[in-house]
């Protein structure tokens, strides 16, 4: 009988054990495995699961303009911190595109009223580009994080890489398709009052997203060129086409 109540006692023990293990999780938890998981974010986890292991406040149902217009239902962990980031789920992908404000309510309320987020896709952290040093504790098991500069990345990937330089949506988006380094990423620079005129050539940066290589940017401008935004996928390979963008 002992025994019974021994073993009983044993798992209830280690019951309690994991579950201060998990709760204590999402304090330290920002590291990415692209195409794994996102901290505590894999394909299995569920907007319901994260409200009940964050702060209070700190998982939010938002309605998040994403570029040209379009607009995403999703979810914000960690809101009001330097490591906040946005969640975009499989079972609410929808895109939602502005035709007027009346419209754009409706779809907000839609969203805020939706009642089961799940199957994240894809987790996208942004700084504000205009920030001379962002920061955030996310990180890859490479070291890709907020604020690399373009050093950093041709480091972590092994050689140079392509980015656009136009003043235009598109601009500071990196192509990185070809480099297995940065798999599941989509990888976005910001370079803010940088005089990149000579960098451009003959093409017009107010028009042409044609790209220029990481490696014609000097040394003494290359801290000015630096990551203000990732997005992860957590299932599926990201692609430059597939891929939402997104308006920190």
């Amino acid at each position: 009988m002992s025994k019974v109540w021994t073993r009983a006692g044993l798992v209830v023990w280690l019951s309690i054990l994991l579950a201060e293990a998990l709760s204590a999780r999402p304090f330290s938890d920002f590291l990415i495995e692209p195409g794994k998981r996102v901290g505590l974010i894999d394909r299995s986890m569920t907007e319901d699961a994260l409200r009940s292991l964050l702060p209070e406040g700190q998982v939010k149902r938002v309605f998040r303009p994403m570029g040209e217009g379009v607009s995403h239902c999703g979810t914000e962990i960690y809101s009001g911190t330097e490591d906040v980031a946005f969640v975009l789920w499989g079972s609410m992908q929808e895109e939602y595109y502005y035709n007027s404000q009346e419209e754009d309510e409706a779809n907000e309320k839609k969203c805020l009223e939706a009642t089961f987020l799940s199957q994240p896709i894809m987790v996208a952290i942004d700084a504000n580009p205009l920030e001379d040093r962002p920061q955030s504790a996310w990180h890859t098991t490479r070291g890709i994080q907020i604020g690399n500069s373009i050093r950093k990345l041709e480091r972590i990937g092994g050689k140079p890489f392509e980015f656009s330089i136009c003043e235009c949506d598109v601009g500071g988006n990196t192509m990185l398709d070809d480099i297995p380094e940065f798999a599941n990423l989509v990888i976005r620079l910001s370079f803010p009052g940088v005089n990149t005129d000579h960098l451009s050539g003959s093409f017009p940066r107010e028009t042409s997203d044609t790209p220029i290589l990481s490696s014609s940017v000097p040394n003494s401008m290359a801290h000015q060129f630096i990551v203000t935004s990732i997005r992860v996928y957590i299932s599926g390979e990201a692609s430059e086409n597939s891929a939402p963008e997104t308006d920190p």
